[in-house]
């Protein structure tokens, strides 16, 4: 009797749905880590932005002034119009000073201050 090398038909079907299974799961952690990097990007962003409206405020620009990011773009205070990352459907960055109190959004969702207790 002679004694077979190789692998079965079987065998390298297994390998293949493993192979198929593994790479499925590091597609998805793939997508999930980038757009939990555009997130992280519209953050530092809203951070920078709301820099530039307590430079602004300390200047003495009025409210009105450094509630619209075109004003702050045109005032010297942000080199260029911020673009959201995370979002596709064309939402931009929105201003709210209220007294010392600066809040920055996209759409409603808070960006500045960012939470601790988000992550």
């Amino acid at each position: 009797m002679k004694k077979r090398r190789g692998f079965t038909l079987i065998e390298l079907v297994m390998v293949v749905a493993i192979l198929g299974a593994l790479s499925g799961i590091t597609l998805v952690k793939y997508v999930d880590i980038g757009n939990r990097s555009k997130e992280n990007s519209d953050y530092i962003t809203a951070s920078n932005i709301a820099t530039a409206v307590k430079l602004a405020l300390n200047d003495g620009k009025s409210t009105s002034d450094v509630e619209k990011i075109s004003e702050l773009v045109k005032l010297g205070y942000l080199e260029g119009m911020p673009i959201v990352q995370s979002k596709t459907n064309g939402e931009t960055f929105n201003i709210d000073v209220d007294g010392d109190s600066i809040r920055i959004n996209i759409g409603k969702e808070p960006f500045y201050p960012k939470s601790v207790l988000e992550d």
